[in-house]
This record gives structure tokens, sequence and C-alpha cells, in this order.
């Protein structure tokens, strides 16, 4: 129940693509490979209609990291990334820009640890002693994250790229930064059982459950038995989706729908009407998804693969296998 609480040398070119469709498969159904490998251009030559281009951090020897960027047009290429490895369930994430990595490498295997950010070729240390990090939702370069220091947590944030971050607050309990924006931020306690919102009010609400991701209008999406919808400045926990287990959820930039991902789809629900619809897809590799920025496609890492989700014609796209996927960003056009 829901509630309230209180490079890489060179460019790889060869690709096995695969095409499912809803009508085809079945969520327990494998996928059906179409032809041999080819040699491919862009993405859009890949995946008909897909607007932007994709980065993406890979794994390239299980010890190292690379980063690959897939033109719209054009051959893939790759460089290394000079960062400690995060843990392999730790995702690589990409600010708004989708040109600014984080990777959060563990001590050890445990937290706290080590957090990289900056341009994937030459990111560096931002900070130690880390147990938690989290982009701003909607602006480019700015990043929060919480250290813990004698069981305090400090709240850190980095308004823009160069600048020094600056002590936020602090929290006397272990907790780590969750999500943040405009709308303020919230910390997710250690336990993982329940978060607290901060406003940018400095007011602070407690809800039962895990945060899986905000939008720039305050909107927060969560899971306890099932998807919540949170709208900042009400009490209201809204039931959006009958998900068990929910590994990750993303809203549109438009803020109208979401995308939530399962273990053998995503669904994607209206929160304009509260329809959802399902996409048989393949196994998730990590907790992680994107949207495009036309709102049509959602990506997400497989295992060994990439997963690109046509929400129009419910097509689910299986591209660069083989390849061991990360973290996954979006750099619309133009940008």
């Amino acid at each position: 129940m829901i509630g309230l609480a209180g490079g890489f040398a060179a460019a790889v070119l060869l690709y096995p693509t695969v095409i499912r469709t809803q009508s085809e498969t079945t969520p327990d159904s494998e996928p059906e490979t179409v032809g041999e490998a080819q040699e491919i251009g862009g993405i859009a030559d890949v995946v008909d209609g897909f607007p932007d281009a994709l980065v993406l951090a890979i794994r390239s020897d299980g010890q190292s990291l690379g980063s690959m960027i897939w033109p719209r047009g054009g051959a893939a290429y790759s460089r290394s990334i000079p960062v400690g490895v995060p843990a392999a369930r730790e995702p690589v994430t990409f600010d708004a820009s989708g040109r600014i990595i984080a990777a959060l490498a563990r001590v050890g295997g445990e937290l706290p640890g080590v957090l990289y950010t900056g341009v994937p070729q030459s990111a560096s240390i931002l900070a130690g002693n880390v147990t938690g990090y989290a982009w701003h939702d909607s602006a480019p370069y700015e990043i929060a994250y919480t250290t813990a220091t004698d069981d305090v947590s400090e709240l850190w944030l980095r308004r823009s790229r160069g600048s020094e971050p600056e002590l936020a607050g602090e929290l006397e309990a272990a907790g780590r930064i969750a999500a943040w924006g405009d709308w303020g931020h919230a910390i997710q306690d250690d336990p993982g059982n329940s978060f607290h919102v901060v406003g940018s009010d400095g007011q602070m609400t407690t809800y039962s459950g895990r945060l899986l991701d905000s939008g720039p209008s305050g909107a927060l999406v969560m899971e306890s038995d099932g998807i919540g919808y949170i709208l900042l400045g009400s009490t209201e926990v809204k039931e959006v989706s009958g998900a068990e287990s929910a590994l990750a959820a993303r809203f549109s930039d438009d803020g109208e729908r979401l995308a939530v991902l399962g273990s053998e789809w995503v669904a994607v629900v209206s929160l304009v009407d509260g329809s959802e619809r399902r996409i048989p897809a393949g196994a998730p590799g990590l907790s992680q998804l994107v949207w495009s920025s036309d709102g049509r496609f959602i990506v997400y890492p497989g295992r060994n693969r990439l997963w690109v989700i046509d929400t129009q014609s419910d097509a689910a796209y299986e591209v660069l296998a083989g390849h061991v996927i990360a973290g996954v960003g979006i750099v619309p056009p133009g940008s």
C-alpha cells in the first residue's frame, strides 16, 4: 500500500540488430535475431525516426570504462574514461545536456565512494566519502551529492560547471540525495524505506517508499508495493501503476507521461488520463532509462546490449549486442 509516512582505439561498426513487436512476442519469449551482423551508420539508420545522438558508457574489459558517441548519422566513435570503475550495478549517469558524466566508484565495493564528474574523456574526482548523488533534473552541469561524516549526512551542491561545491545542509541521520531541482531536494534514508522532501520553502515532508525520479515541475515518482506519483504541495499520493517491483522510472520532458522499467517490459503511463500500456522488451542490465528528446523513444541498457523502445509502434530494437553498457544519455539536436 502506498502511503504518506510523515579512445577505445577505434569505433566498432558491426552490430546485430533485432526488432520485436508487441504482436509478435510475449514477455517470456526470446528475442529473434533478424539476419547476420551488418555494418551500420548512425542510430537513425537503425532505429527509424530516432531524433538524437546517443552517448554511452561502456565497460571495455570489466576493469575500465570507455565512452561511445553514436550520432544520428555516421559511425559511432569511442574514447576512454579515466575514472575508477563503478560497482557492476551502479550506472554511470549523464547531466541534462547529455555531455557530462558522473560515476560513483565504490571503495572496496562499499559506500561511501569517490565521485567523478566531467566530460567523459577528462572526468576527474569531485569529492570523496560520497554516499549518493543526483543531477539537477533540468539544469545542465548542476549536481548534488551527500557525504557521511560522524553519523551526519552533509548535502553539497555544485551549481555551475567548474564552480566549487557549497555545503547546503546537514541531516543527523544516515541518508543520501535521491533527487533535486528548482522545487527543492529529496533525501532517501539509509534502509531505503522512506525519503524526506525539502521544498524550496524549507518545509520538509516524509514519505514511505523508494524515490525513483523527479520532474522539473516538482512531480516525484516513488515505489512502495507499486508505483506512486506525488505533486509537491499535496499530501496525496496517486497510484499510477500496479507494478510490483519497478526497477526504474523516468518522467518525459513534457511531464505528461511516465516510463516504468520492469524485468521484461516497459510500461508507459499517461499522467493526464491514467492510462497504461506495457511493451514487452528485453531484460535490463541496469536500473536506468531515458526518453528521447521528442518523447517517442525510451532507451535503457540491457544485458550486454542496448534496448530502444518505440512508444508509437511498440517495437523494441536490440542494438549494440555484445557491449556491456554502463550508462546511457541523450544528446538532443543542436545541443
